[in-house]
C-alpha cells in the first residue's frame, strides 16, 4: 500500500471514531435503541444480491444520493423508509466522500437511526389496537478503503469500483408501502373476531406482493379471538377442497397464509406451537425473504 492510500485509510478510520464519539455524546441523552454502526467488510455484490443492495452516498456541499438517485436531506427519511418498509434484513452502506466533516457524517446517521416506521393511515385502528411507531433498526455499514479494496469471490463484482446497482425505482417503491399499509391494518382487524375470518381472507387475496410485509410483520404473539382459519387446499392431490386449521396466535395464521402463498414451510406451527417453535418458524422466513430474489418468492418449482 503507498503512502496515499495508508493516508486515506488512516482518515477514514478517525472519521469512524469521530462519528462514534458524536453518537457517545448524544446517546448519554437519549433512549436506547439497539441500533450499532459497522465497517463495510467488502462491497462485493453477485447478481442476485444486487438489487437489494442501497447506498447512501455523502457529497460535499450537503449532497446525497441513495445509489444513483439524488435525494434531498429534508427527504431523506421518507425516502429510506419507503425502501425499507417491507424489507426483514435493513442493511444500509454508507459511502461518504474523504473530505466529509465527521459532523456531518454523524447528522445523516442520526436521522437513520431514528427512522420510525410509518404510521398506518387510512382504515380506522380500534385505540386499544393501536401500537406506537417502531424504530426500523436499519443497520449501517461503513464504507472505507479496505472495504472497497477487498477481494471479491468468483462471479461477483465489487460495486464500490465497478458501478452501484440502481436504486429502487420511486413508483415501485410507492407500491410496496402501500402494499405494507393494507397488510398492518388487516393483520390489526384480525384480533376482532367479527372481522377476523374476513381479514385472512383478505391478505391471502393481496398475492405474493404481500409475501415481504407479511413476513415482516409475522412475529406478532398476539392471541387471536377465534383459533380458527380456513384456506383453498391447493395440493394437486387434495382429498378435502378446503383446509381448517386452528392457529392461537397472529404468528400461527401467518405463517399459514405464508405457505399457502409460497408453497414453502419453515416449522409447521398452524395449529398453535411453543414459543421456541414459533422463533424458528419467523427466523426461517426472514431468511428465506433475505435470500429470495423477490420474482421467486412464491416459485413453488
Amino acid at each position: 500500500m503507498d503512502r496515499t492510500s495508508k493516508y486515506l485509510a488512516l482518515a477514514l478510520v478517525l472519521i469512524v471514531l469521530a462519528v462514534i464519539l458524536v453518537f457517545a455524546q448524544r446517546d448519554s441523552r437519549r433512549p436506547k435503541t439497539g441500533f450499532n454502526v459497522q465497517v463495510a467488510a467488502n462491497t462485493c455484490a453477485c447478481s442476485a444480491d444486487s438489487p437489494r443492495i442501497v447506498v447512501l452516498h455523502i457529497y460535499s456541499r450537503e449532497g446525497l444520493a441513495i445509489n444513483s438517485e439524488s435525494v434531498p436531506h429534508c427527504q431523506l427519511a421518507g425516502r429510506l423508509r419507503e425502501i425499507y418498509g417491507t424489507r426483514a434484513e435493513r442493511v444500509l452502506y454508507l459511502f461518504p466522500e474523504n473530505d466529509i466533516p465527521s459532523q456531518r457524517i454523524a447528522e445523516v446517521i442520526d436521522v437513520v437511526k431514528h427512522l420510525q416506521s410509518e404510521k398506518i393511515k387510512g382504515l380506522p385502528v380500534p385505540r386499544e389496537l393501536r401500537t406506537a411507531p417502531e424504530n426500523m433498526n436499519i443497520q449501517i455499514r461503513l464504507v472505507t478503503l479496505g472495504a472497497l479494496s477487498a477481494p471479491c469471490p468468483k462471479g461477483c463484482f465489487n460495486w464500490g469500483t465497478q458501478g452501484l446497482p440502481v436504486s429502487p425505482a420511486p413508483a415501485q417503491a410507492r407500491r410496496e408501502s402501500s402494499i405494507e399499509k393494507q397488510v398492518a391494518v388487516l393483520i390489526e382487524k384480525t384480533l376482532n373476531e367479527k372481522t377476523e375470518r374476513q381479514e385472512f381472507s383478505d391478505l391471502e387475496a393481496l398475492g405474493c406482493p404481500a409475501v415481504p410485509a407479511i413476513i415482516e410483520r409475522m412475529d406478532d404473539r398476539r392471541s387471536l379471538p377465534d383459533p380458527h382459519i380456513s384456506l383453498r387446499n391447493k395440493s394437486p392431490q387434495a382429498f378435502e377442497e378446503i383446509v381448517h386449521y386452528h392457529p392461537k396466535m397472529v404468528v400461527d395464521a401467518l405463517a399459514t397464509i405464508l405457505s399457502q402463498l409460497t408453497g414453502r414451510g419453515f416449522g409447521f406451527i398452524s395449529n398453535g406451537a411453543s414459543d421456541a417453535k414459533r422463533t424458528k418458524t419467523v427466523h426461517g422466513w426472514r431468511d428465506f425473504l433475505s435470500n429470495t430474489p423477490a420474482a421467486k418468492l412464491c416459485d413453488v418449482g
